[in-house]
């Protein structure tokens, strides 16, 4: 597993020598590591002075990175990214004398670190006024691996002390940007657990999954690991004592239950492990491998990771139509794991982009990450867009001009109603959509339009993503509902024998449009088109979005379709309410406060249910 947190400089000697953790001059298991820890000089061992020095800011150089505020200088001091073993590993690293676990454990890490080092690693810089994120592909980290918790309980894990520096690509050093690095922790904890999977099934041990992607030697006993583990047991007794939720309370609860680590050898610990593995009946030469390495390539190690990568973006793509390569990597580390190793995956993932399997979006998230998506993604799209652009003017309205303002003329709709009414009814295209914010009356203009069409030549038929929308549907409009689910299933089951005679026009009127994925809409297109019918888009594209990949309902929107928006709130009659939510429709959440702050009550967490009733 892999946790994250801030280096303080200021306790950093202290602390360090103190508890035996990092800085000696002597400290085994200890390196530099990066091509930024190159271009300093730093090779090998990690001196105490260079160490504290780096934390601080100051380069070999006489660079003091930071920056001034308010005369004072301010410097991140660094981050400890802390990768560990699983215990199992570590218990037969330490009874079991197989030091290639040692090894496989540091392959693991720096293969993990590479990836950080050519993907994630950014700092800050401004270009036509604007604050960019450059990947920068140099990093200092400092790495100390050891064996024992500070129980002294067998922990194989090691600290990787990013520092807060970095050096750009025509030279200048400058800080990190910390944020990616947290974005993509759990991506980085994945790929660690998978080459190191990957490892040990080369050395030819078996390993058994848990929950939340983690995993275990087969063979070392359950009841074992957890009297192994006092150190995570104090954790958890402080995380359920104190009530701390989340990562932030876990962190915490680790400072506070924080002992001083204790200087001892090794191998007088050995002892003791051995006779609680005798306690528990485990004979750790009983399962390590004697035979020589598994032969990984007999099983065409770039098949695999393709395959991974496949299933990878499949998975993706069920839920959201862009991911990020750390999104990938994370999932197919999962698809592929114990099989392939994180370098095979980097491989069939630049295979696969040159093939335009994936394929690279313009758009760019927040922090400058490059985004991808799928060719069947952009099929999907490509084909929802050309689906309504080859319905513009080609069917009959549904009445007249004259027809239809004498048919609404007395429905009681206000202004944007009546002009989303009358241009459903008079307009010749085949897809058309309603854009409406909750509470404009949109079902009861649709209700309207179906009254002015009452005839034995028009049949409407109501669609919505769930059930409980498509009665809501029915009971405000009187159109026969279903779920968009039930009518791709076989779209002519529920149909009457009328709205099967062509000379009848079929209208699907779809409610809640923008919780529609692309692939769904496509099929609601492609069953409208072979069946000649028209199709009325419901919804909202700023309110709830599709559970599944894609948000079609805007893009059509974006893409041309003709749209009538209904802005005008009739449900709230409260005017300083109203007004508030326009606010928070319009994202000017202190403005939406400001109206709506006497109906506020601030309280505790502790006292929220207690002042809930009584208020109540």
């Amino acid at each position: 597993m892999l946790s994250i947190g801030p280096i303080n400089v200021k306790t950093a000697e202290h602390y360090y020598e103190m508890d035996d953790y990092y800085a000696k001059e002597d400290q085994l298991g200890s390196q530099w590591y990066g091509k930024g820890a190159e271009a300093l000089g730093f090779t090998g061992a990690v001196q105490k002075e260079k160490f504290l020095s780096l934390l601080d800011g100051k380069l070999p150089n006489g660079q003091q990175l930071g920056c001034v505020r308010g005369g004072k200088l301010e410097h991140r001091n660094g981050l400890d990214l802390t990768f560990s073993a699983p215990k199992s590993v570590s218990i037969l690293a330490e009874l079991g004398a197989d030091n290639r676990l040692f090894t496989v454990h540091e392959k693991a890490v720096k293969a993990t670190l590479d990836y950080l080092e050519k993907h994630v690693i950014q700092t800050r810089a401004r270009a036509g006024g604007e604050i960019q994120f450059v990947n920068t592909q140099s990093l200092v980290a400092a790495l100390f691996q050891h064996d024992t918790s500070r129980n002294l309980d067998p922990q194989l894990h090691t600290h990787c002390v990013v520092m807060n520096a970095t050096q750009m690509e025509n030279g200048p050093w400058r800080s990190l940007s910390n944020e990616q690095i947290y974005d993509t922790k759990m991506a980085l904890g994945a790929l660690y657990r998978a080459q190191l999977a990957y490892e040990l099934t080369r050395l030819g041990y078996s390993l058994e999954t848990k929950q939340d992607a983690l995993f275990e030697i087969k063979g070392v006993p359950q009841n074992l690991m957890e009297a192994m583990s006092t150190r995570r047991q104090e954790i958890e007794s402080a995380i359920e004592k104190f009530g701390f939720k989340g990562a932030a309370g876990a962190a915490k609860a680790t400072l506070n239950t924080r002992k001083n680590k204790q200087a001892i050898e090794r191998e007088a610990l050995k002892p003791t492990w051995q006779a609680m593995a005798k306690e528990y009946g485990f004979h750790p030469e009983s399962i390590i491998p004697k035979g020589p390495l598994l032969n990984k390539k007999e099983v065409k190690l770039e098949e695999i990771a393709k395959a991974s990568l496949l299933s990878a973006a499949q998975h993706l793509t069920e839920r959201e139509s862009q991911f990020t390569w750390g999104d990938l990597m994370r999932s197919a580390a999962h698809y592929g794991f114990g099989k392939v190793a994180i370098a095979e995956l980097e491989q069939a993932f630049q295979s696969q982009l040159h093939r335009k399997a994936f394929i690279a979006m313009e758009y760019k998230g927040n922090r400058g990450e490059q985004r991808y998506t799928t060719k069947e993604q952009i099929l999907h799209e490509t084909e929802v867009r050309m689906l309504m652009q080859q319905g513009k003017n080609t069917c009959q309205p549904l009445l007249s001009e004259i027809t239809a303002h004498a048919a609404l003329k007395s429905s009681m709709l206000n202004v944007k109603q009546y002009q989303a009414a009358f241009g459903v009814l008079t307009n010749t295209d085949r897809v058309v959509g309603i854009q409406g914010y909750a509470g404009v009356g949109k079902t009861h203009l649709l209700n309207a339009v179906r009254e002015s069409v009452s005839s034995n030549f028009h049949t409407f038929i109501g669609l919505s993503p769930s059930a409980a929308a498509a009665n809501e549907l029915q009971r405000n409009t009187s159109i026969t509902s279903q779920t968009v689910d039930a009518f791709l299933l076989n779209p002519k089951t529920h149909l009457s024998e009328k709205t099967q005679d062509k000379a009848t026009q079929t209208i699907l009127v779809v409610d809640e449009a923008s919780m529609l994925s692309t692939q769904k809409l496509s099929g609601l297109l492609k069953t409208a088109k072979a069946n000649d019918w028209r199709v009325v888009f419901v919804g909202d594209m700023q309110q709830l979005q599709s559970v599944e990949a894609g948000k079609p309902f805007a893009e059509l929107q974006k893409a041309g379709m003709q749209i009538w928006v209904v802005d005008a709130i009739v449900r709230q009659k409260n005017e300083s309410l109203k007004a508030a939510i326009y606010d928070s429709i319009h994202k000017d959440i202190e403005a939406a406060f400001s109206k709506i702050g006497k109906h506020v009550i601030e309280t505790s967490a502790k006292d929220i249910h207690e002042k809930a009733a009584q208020h109540w």
